[in-house]
C-alpha cells in the first residue's frame, strides 16, 4: 500500500520507512491563494495558530520529548489550520480533516511555497517527504534529498531521521549505515520518538559493516526512552526483552533444581 492509506501509521513510524511500492499519485499544483482564515494578516494570531500547529506536530509524531499522542495532535493541527496556518492546512489537506477535502496535490504545493518563501524546516521535510513517495507530485528522490539537506542545516529531527533511513537502505543517497547511525542519534536526542526506536534496533543487532558490535543494553535505554513517550513498536520490543529474561530465569531456577 502507499502512504495515503496509511498517513496516521506512517507518522506513527516516522512515516519514514520509505515505501518501495510506490505510486506516483497526481494532484492538482495550484497554490491555495483563496485560503482565507480567522487570522486574516494578522501576524501575531498567524503565529500563534503556526505555534499551535508545532505543538500538535509534536504530539501528533512524537517528537521534542512528546509522548505519542494521535488524537489530541490532529485535534490541535485541525485548531491551527482554523485559526489560519498554512502548514496546518496542507497537513488536513494530505488527510482529509477538518472537513477539508483530501488533496495531496494542494498540500504538497503548500509546503513547498512554505519551504521556499519561509524557510520553514517542517515544511522541507514535508516536501520531501512527498517528493519520495510521489504523494501529489512525481517522485523525485533527488528533489527530496535536495530538501532533506536544507532541513536538517536547520536541526529538524523529523528530516535527520527520514533521511537517516534513506542513508540505511541507500534511497536517493549512497548507502551508509554510519551515517544512518549519526543521523538518527541526532534525532533521537532531540527528542523524536521514531528516531529512538531506530537506534534501539541498531544497538540491538548491531551492524558488521559500522563496525557496531551488538549493544542490548543500549538499545534496551533508547526502546525505554521511546516507551515513555509512548511508542508502539518500542513497548512490544520491550515485552519481548522482559519475556526473554523471564525465561532465563525460569532456566536458570531449573538447572539449580536440577544440580541438587
Amino acid at each position: 500500500g502507499s502512504h495515503n492509506e496509511h498517513w496516521d501509521s506512517a507518522f506513527v513510524d516516522g512515516g519514514f520507512e520509505i515505501m518501495k511500492n510506490r505510486r506516483a499519485s497526481t494532484g492538482t499544483n495550484n497554490f491555495d491563494r483563496e485560503a482565507k482564515n480567522s487570522s486574516g494578516n494578522n501576524p501575531l494570531l498567524l503565529a500563534l495558530a503556526d505555534k499551535t500547529f508545532q505543538d500538535g506536530w509534536d504530539q501528533y509524531t512524537g517528537d521534542k520529548h512528546k509522548p505519542l499522542n494521535l488524537s489530541a495532535g490532529k485535534e490541535l493541527i485541525v485548531r491551527a489550520m482554523r485559526e489560519g496556518s498554512m502548514i496546518a492546512r496542507g497537513f488536513c489537506l494530505a488527510n482529509g480533516w477538518g472537513g477539508l477535502g483530501k488533496n495531496n496535490g494542494l498540500a504538497f504545493s503548500i509546503f513547498l511555497s512554505l519551504a521556499v518563501d519561509k524557510n520553514d524546516s517542517n515544511s522541507m521535510a514535508l516536501t520531501a517527504y512527498f517528493y519520495l513517495n510521489g504523494d501529489g507530485v512525481q517522485r523525485d528522490s533527488n528533489k527530496a534529498m535536495i530538501w532533506l539537506f536544507k532541513a536538517i542545516e536547520l536541526k529538524n529531527s523529523f528530516a535527520q531521521s527520514l533521511i537517516g533511513s534513506c542513508y540505511r537502505i541507500g534511497e536517493g543517497v549512497q548507502k551508509d549505515g554510519q551515517r544512518a547511525f549519526e543521523l538518527y542519534k541526532d534525532s533521537a536526542e532531540q527528542g523524536y520518538v521514531r528516531a529512538m526506536y531506530e537506534l534501539g534496533r541498531m544497538y540491538e543487532a548491531g551492524d558488521i559493516e559500522m563496525d557496531i558490535m551488538p549493544d542490548v543494553e543500549e538499545g534496551l535505554t533508547w526502546y525505554r526512552k521511546a516507551c515513555n513517550q509512548n511508542h508502539p513498536e518500542s513497548k512490544q520490543k520491550m515485552k519481548e526483552w522482559a519475556k526473554l529474561e523471564s525465561n532465563k530465569e525460569k532456566c536458570r531456577t531449573l538447572l539449580v533444581i536440577y544440580n541438587k
